[in-house]
């Protein structure tokens, strides 16, 4: 209803002031005074906006004359520093959505015809005024501020607070003391005026560009004045962590990679990677051309930070530019015995569907051979499964019977031989086709795991990075570190066990666990009071042993006993990016042969069920010279170019960074040991020569004693009752 109410508000306001031009009435009748004080048209200069959004703040009792303007959308306030019932945020939802047929781009105009006298306060002097409550907030594009004053001399200008106060917004300021003439004049001024006299590409401008155009063109000039001035702000950025690296290693490392150096080559960018952080390389390359031509350290405008995660970007006005999306991964050497074993080698070339369909049709074809034939169900077993692994296999037991018993035998001809086609030709030749083709790649391991926090009993080992980020550069006090971690957790736990999604029922029931166990070492007493954060006290590092989360880092001793935990093969796994768990894996099967380990993929407990998109936030600034260059560089791809080539140069100082681990001893293809199809071909080669030999012997004992073989199987037959009576009364 209120907004029904503000809506309705400024629809009877417009048509009011559209009211009141058309009559060439004036909201103040008296105004001698004003108008020997105001020598321009004021109407003038807010047609000139007329495709925007206009709004006109005022002091009360403002005299228009016969001179109030009949173009533009235009939004009459008063200006009252002490209490105002329109705020720009109000205006920015109501008029932003409002359907328009402009025949330019939409834009904001805000024009102030202030209260002011001789030697204004400091407030109006530095542009803080701006950020009244009033006006449209600063970091809006396309938005004009055009401040109409008598006393434009005595602005001083303050570059310091320049770009804080005024940001997106471009400022335009009218004399009104100067004579009115059919030009408009006024001065538009320049963000970026004097700030380092030592850059050579860039010299010394003033503070305020004169203008002086006919109204036709007057916007449009305005417009390319913007962009130009707005292309100045290349030399105004810097990267963030600039206090780590000092002025003249900066330098002396920018001048290194300079085309015109004579160490201009891929060992000065190399050299460039060793003493920087990955993100502050990155930052190096994107603002090399800022660097070798000049830039202002000591108060920059511009900062491009390290990236960040998507989730963590909330910063209002600001722009994004991804560069990819980070996935997590674990590793864990529990329970991977158990899922490949010899039968899964076997059957591997067919999948279960195929199997379970070749076991119908083999024993569809037995009874078949039993119903027609009659004799015994040993014959019809030896027939099938000679005929389906390629062996020569005699009809003439088949056709002695069925001449005997006068059938035709073109039937049992017909079953014969599709059978022999189908399965003991094509079927035989494709399964050792396959089964050959994967003997030599190393056998698939498979995690028993697919939620990690769902295990009961698991432990899980995270780096502080995981958790932190590059929050803290520099590694602070254990307490510190310690506390920052479990927080980080403890905060994640709170939004899961707050969050109401579907199929997250088990995610909010081990967040409620975690909470209970944690909470109470951020107490007064706790493990983390308030307390500490002032004393400093060692941390124990045995107070949280037991929690299911611990954390980790890689360092040269293994102080934090990652590989002596995996080895166990207990319920522990480590959980890092899925760059890191690829390496680290690789290291410890290189390393570690007795075991197996394996990855799998990220826990969606902590990754929130939503992908974690990574990339650069941008500040609020007109033609960004840094987001062109992020968008070039991570959409031609070279920005992951670079990314391999820093990690080639300077590996992440994960396990095998410590162990002077290169790589694996031979190649993923070569590695043909006991965990291999190689062996499982070997048990093939002797099972199926033990089976052979067996079938031979039952034919040669069959054949031999064929009528001893006859009467047992004829006395079974005739006594069966008997033998199984006599079975049952010795048993009992």
């Amino acid at each position: 209803m209120a907004e029904f109410s503000f809506s309705l508000l400024f629809l009877l306001l417009a048509q009011f002031l559209k009211t009141l031009s058309q009559r060439n009435t004036s909201i103040e009748p008296n105004c001698l005074t004003t108008r020997d004080i105001t020598r321009v048209k004021i109407s003038d200069y807010i047609s000139l906006f007329e495709n925007c959004t206009t709004m006109v703040f005022v002091q009360d009792k403002f005299c228009w004359g016969t001179d109030s303007s009949t173009k533009g959308p235009i939004i009459l306030l008063l200006f009252d520093t002490t209490i105002s019932l329109v705020t720009g945020e109000m205006l920015q939802k109501q008029l932003s959505i409002a359907r328009r047929r402009n025949p330019s781009q939409h834009c904001w105009a805000t024009i102030t015809i202030l209260p002011e006298t001789a030697g204004s306060s400091q407030r109006v002097k530095d542009f803080s005024f701006m950020n009244l409550p009033a006006f449209i907030d600063n970091t809006w594009r396309s938005h004009y501020f055009i401040l109409i004053t008598r006393f434009i001399n005595e602005w001083p200008f303050l570059p310091l607070y320049d770009f804080n106060n005024i940001g997106l917004t471009e400022l335009i300021l009218v004399d009104v003391t100067i004579e009115n003439i059919s030009l408009l004049r006024f001065q538009y001024y320049n963000i970026y005026h004097k700030r380092n006299p030592g850059i050579s590409r860039m010299h010394n401008r003033e503070a305020l560009y004169n203008m002086s155009c006919k109204p036709p063109d007057c916007f449009n000039q305005v417009v390319q004045l913007g962009v130009n001035i707005s292309r100045q702000g290349k030399y105004f950025w810097t990267m963030e962590g600039t206090r780590y690296l000092s002025k003249a290693i900066l330098f002396d490392l920018v001048d290194k990679i300079s085309v015109h150096s004579s160490l201009y080559s891929r060992h000065a960018y190399q050299h460039i990677a060793e003493v920087t952080s990955f993100n502050q390389f990155l930052a190096i390359l994107i603002l090399q051309d800022v660097f070798t031509h000049g830039f202002s350290v000591k108060t920059p405008y511009h900062y491009l930070n390290h990236m960040l995660q998507l989730q963590r970007f909330r910063s209002r006005g600001f722009g994004f530019v991804m560069f990819d999306v980070e996935k997590y991964s674990f590793v864990s050497c529990h329970g991977v015995g158990q899922n490949s074993g010899m039968l899964d080698s076997l059957s591997s070339p067919f999948d279960r569907t195929i199997w379970i369909s070749m076991c119908v049709a083999f024993f569809a074809v037995v009874l078949i051979i039993i119903a027609v034939h009659g004799g015994y169900i040993s014959d019809a077993l030896l027939f099938v499964w000679g005929t389906s692994f390629e062996n020569a296999v005699s009809l003439s037991f088949l056709e002695t019977r069925f001449r005997l018993k006068g059938y035709g035998i073109l039937g049992i001809y017909t079953v014969v031989i599709v059978w022999s086609i189908l399965v003991g030709t094509i079927t035989t030749n494709w399964y050792k086709t396959l089964f050959t083709m994967e003997m030599i790649v190393p056998m698939v391991y498979k995690s028993p795991w697919t939620v990690l926090m769902d295990v009961e009993g698991i432990r899980i080992l995270l780096p502080f990075s995981f958790v932190l980020g590059s929050a803290l550069d520099r590694k602070p006090h254990d307490y510190f570190r310690f506390k920052y971690f479990y927080l980080g957790i403890l905060r994640h736990c709170q939004r899961m066990r707050d969050s109401h999604t579907e199929n997250n029922y088990n995610d909010r029931k081990t967040a409620i666990d975690l909470i209970k166990r944690l909470a109470p070492h951020f107490w007064i007493n706790g493990t983390f009071s308030r307390q500490g954060d002032v004393n400093d006290p060692p941390y124990d590092k045995s107070a949280l042993r037991d929690y299911p989360i611990q954390p980790i880092e890689y360092n040269e001793l293994d102080s934090y006993g990652v590989v002596k935990n995996l080895k166990t093969c207990d319920k522990v796994a480590l959980m890092d990016t899925k760059e890191n768990i690829e390496a680290i894996t690789n290291f410890l099967n290189d390393q570690q042969h007795q075991v197996r380990y394996v990855k799998g993929d990220g826990d969606s407990y902590f990754t929130d069920r939503r992908s974690k998109y990574r990339g650069w936030a941008i500040p609020p600034t007109r033609s960004s010279y840094v987001e062109e260059r992020l968008k070039t560089f991570t959409s031609s791809g070279i920005m992951s170019h670079w990314k391999s080539v820093y990690y080639m140069w300077k590996p992440r100082k994960l396990l095998g960074y410590y162990a002077n681990w290169t790589g694996p001893i031979g190649e993923a293809i070569s590695q043909l040991d006991f965990s291999s199809k190689v062996t499982t071909g070997f048990y093939v080669y002797g099972i199926g020569a033990t089976i052979s030999t067996l079938v031979m012997l039952v034919e040669i004992v069959k054949h031999k004693h064929y009528l001893k073989y006859i009467f047992c199987l004829d006395y079974l037959e005739a006594n069966f009752e008997k033998v199984i009576s006599k079975l049952s009364r010795y048993v009992q």
